[in-house]
C-alpha cells in the first residue's frame, strides 16, 4: 500500500499525484515516496526527441538529456524526470525470474492471466534491440519460462507485455553477411612520404568497419549496412542472421550475427511449391517470401526464376527442424 498522504506541503516541494478516471486529482504524495516513472520501449530518437511505447500502450515523445541517447534506441527503459523539465532514460535490465511457462492457447503465465491485448516482444540475444511481434507469430503451444526474459503486469495482475528470447525466429534480416572495412587516407603527399609502417599504423588508427548483408526484402535484392564500433567475434561472411532494430545509421557496439547452418543440398524436385522442402533431415517449411541467392550475381532472385534457371539449392536453417527451425537462406548453382 502506498503511504498516507501528506496534507502539508512546503513551497518547491517535489509531488506525485494520483489521478482517477475521470481526472480528477485523488492523492498526492512526497516524490521520494511513490515513484512516478514510466516504462516502456524507445521506438525512435531524433536529436533529444524520443518516441517510446510505454507498457500500458501509450505513446510518449518527452524531450530527454544525457549522452548517447542513440544507444537505447530499440531497448527496454524506464522514464524518470529531472528538475529541470526534461526527461532521462535508463536502460532495464531484463534478467527477472517468470512464475512458470506460459500456455499460449489458454492465456496464462505460471498462474497470472495474460491480457488478450498483450504486446509480446523479442531479443533474440543478450544485448541486441526488441523487436515487436504479434501473437499469431507464435505458432507454439507452450513456451517455457528459460524463453521469458520479462514481463509487466497491471494494477489488477493481468500481464500486459512479454519479452521473450528467439521464439519465432521472426525477429532477424536473414541474407549472406560480409565485413566492409575503411579508411580515410591524409593527403596523397602526406601519404606518399609514410614508410609501409607508417601506413600500416595509420589504417590500423583510422580503420573503421560495416557490416553489409545482402538479402530479400519485398520482391527484391536489397543491402543492409550496419557500422559497428570494431571487428567482433563471429565476423565473416555467409549466410547468416541479424537482430531487427540494429541502427543502419549508428555504430552498433553490442552487434552480432547468428550462423545459418547448411542442412542439404536439394534439386528442383524436393520443393513442394513455395511452402516447404524435402532434405535428408525431414521436411522443412521455407521461410515466407523468401529468396535464393546467385553467388555469381552477388544478389538474391525469387524462388520461381531460380528453379527455371539453376539445378542445385544449398539450404540454410536458423535452427535444427526439432527446434521449429525454417529454410531461411537458399544459395543456388
Amino acid at each position: 500500500m502506498p503511504p498516507k498522504p501528506l496534507r502539508i506541503w512546503k513551497l518547491d516541494d517535489y509531488i506525485t499525484l494520483l489521478f482517477d478516471a475521470a481526472g480528477g486529482v485523488v492523492a498526492a504524495y512526497p516524490k521520494n515516496t511513490v515513484s512516478a516513472d514510466m516504462q516502456g520501449v524507445v521506438t525512435n530518437i531524433k536529436d533529444s526527441e524520443v518516441t517510446i511505447l510505454l507498457t500500458n500502450g501509450l505513446t510518449i515523445k518527452p524531450k530527454c538529456e544525457g549522452e548517447k541517447l542513440s544507444s537505447l534506441n530499440g531497448y527496454f527503459v524506464s522514464v524518470g524526470s529531472s528538475s529541470n523539465g526534461k526527461a532521462y532514460l535508463t536502460r532495464i535490465a531484463l534478467n527477472s525470474k517468470q512464475p512458470g511457462s506460459w500456455t499460449v492457447e489458454s492465456g496464462k503465465l505460471g498462474d497470472r492471466t495474460v491480457s488478450p491485448k498483450v504486446r509480446i516482444y523479442e531479443e533474440v540475444l543478450s544485448g541486441s534491440p526488441l523487436n515487436a511481434i504479434s501473437l499469431s507469430d507464435i505458432h507454439l503451444s507452450s513456451i517455457p519460462s528459460s524463453d521469458i526474459r520479462y514481463t509487466v503486469a497491471d494494477n489488477s495482475g493481468s500481464i500486459t507485455n512479454i519479452i521473450l528470447g528467439d521464439v519465432t525466429g521472426e525477429s532477424w534480416v536473414y541474407g549472406m553477411g560480409n565485413i566492409i572495412s575503411d579508411y580515410s587516407k591524409p593527403d596523397e603527399d602526406v601519404w606518399k612520404n609514410m614508410s609501409a609502417e607508417e601506413q600500416r599504423q595509420y589504417k590500423n588508427d583510422h580503420e573503421t568497419y560495416k557490416y553489409a548483408v545482402t538479402n530479400w526484402k519485398d520482391g527484391q535484392s536489397v543491402v543492409d549496412t550496419f557500422p559497428v564500433i570494431s571487428l567482433y567475434s563471429g565476423a565473416g561472411s555467409g549466410p547468416i542472421g541479424v537482430p531487427k532494430g540494429y541502427s543502419t545509421e549508428i555504430a552498433n557496439s553490442s552487434f552480432s550475427t547468428l550462423p545459418l547452418s547448411l542442412i542439404d543440398t536439394v534439386g528442383i524436385d524436393a520443393f513442394e511449391g513455395s511452402t516447404g522442402v524435402r532434405t535428408k533431415d525431414g521436411y522443412f517449411e521455407l521461410a515466407d517470401d523468401i529468396g535464393v541467392y546467385v553467388s555469381a550475381r552477388k544478389e538474391f532472385i525469387s524462388l520461381s526464376s531460380a528453379k527455371i534457371n539453376y539445378k542445385d539449392f544449398r539450404l540454410y536453417a536458423n535452427k535444427s527442424l526439432s527446434d521449429g527451425g525454417k529454410i531461411r537462406v537458399i544459395m543456388a548453382s
